[in-house]
């Protein structure tokens, strides 16, 4: 199970196989992205100028890969990582000369495969590239990063948004209590969906993720929900875009990268699976008269407990 508070790993770790292949680094070497770097920074090898390119990509992805947070993030080196279910055991009292109750049966579990290459290309013409003050190159990595970060998000979405609402957390869509409007008491609601399925085991922090406009129209201000708080910025400063974590341990993330009016509530422990089979890496290469940067990663993901899952729509 994922230790949700933990940090990624970061894309000059990713590279640590990379740089161990010699063709690998000669090819990175010949190429005019990685030797003007090498220029710049004075570097006589194209290792360390490989790490410094993946060290900003990771500021711009890990800033944007919110995803990751709905998640229970598992790295492997196969193609497919079975994931099991919670097991909703049943015990009780033992008479006198009769064994104790079974356990339950066999565990479920649900296979998800690594089978989703994302990416994203920097390219520059030579001239253009001669040219680039290293800030601006710099900034482009980021960005790059933050690309690929928005793009893994999306996949991750769209596996919530394809959820059948019967599977959710108590068999349906929730509405607000007063449309248009997303307050504490519904965040409140949401948690009950989830506490009374007995399937799912309380997790140590709940994910409440949303679109600006639910957090500026009416919960930011919600009297109830500011009393809640209890985390400083400071504090939330490894989750990207969270806002707050108030008394019932629910973190509440706010991008424009969620939809509209839609408020997903999840115990990140048990509902998505998420293998990474390839971290985000870099590959510098050069063609003709073109020289740049990859930036790819290899996952997958899917739904391990759908009634992990509540969603409200309308607020």
């Amino acid at each position: 199970m994922s230790d949700i508070k933990s940090k990624p790993k970061r894309f000059c770790e990713s590279l640590e196989s990379d740089l161990q292949k010699a063709d690998f680094v000669q090819e990175a070497l010949r190429t005019a992205y990685i030797k003007k770097i090498m220029k710049e920074y004075i570097l006589n090898d194209a290792a360390p100028a490989l790490g410094a390119v993946a060290d900003r990509v990771s500021q711009g992805f890990y800033t944007s890969a919110l995803g990751r947070k709905l998640c229970w993030v598992v790295e492997t080196d196969q193609p497919k990582v079975r994931f099991y279910k919670v097991l909703k055991g049943s015990a009780g009292r033992i008479a006198q000369g009769t064994p104790p109750a079974l356990l339950a049966g066999a565990p479920t579990y649900v296979d998800i495969s690594a089978d989703i290459e994302l990416g994203t290309r920097i390219d520059y013409s030579m001239a253009t590239f001669e040219d680039t003050p290293p800030d601006v190159k710099n900034q482009v990595e980021i960005d790059g990063g933050r690309a690929l970060g928005v793009a893994e998000t999306a996949v991750i979405k769209a596996v919530l948004d394809a959820i059948a609402a019967a599977d959710l957390a108590g068999g349906a869509v929730q509405s607000p209590a007063t449309a248009n409007k997303f307050v504490f008491a519904d965040a409140m609601m949401l948690l009950g969906k989830l506490l009374q399925e007995g399937a799912v085991i309380t997790g140590s922090t709940y994910v409440c993720a949303m679109h600006p406009n639910q957090w500026a129209d009416a919960l930011s201000s919600d009297a109830a929900f500011i009393n809640s708080q209890y985390k400083t910025a400071a504090e939330l400063a490894g989750w990207p875009n969270a806002v707050s974590q108030d008394v019932f341990s629910i973190i509440y993330i706010v991008s424009a990268d969620f939809t509209d009016a839609t408020v997903y509530l999840l115990n990140v422990d048990y509902a998505m699976g998420f293998p990474v089979r390839r971290a985000p890496s870099v590959k510098p290469w050069e063609q003709q008269l073109l020289t740049g940067v990859d930036i790819h990663e290899r996952i997958g993901c899917g739904v391990v407990n759908s009634k992990a899952v509540a969603k409200m729509t309308g607020a």
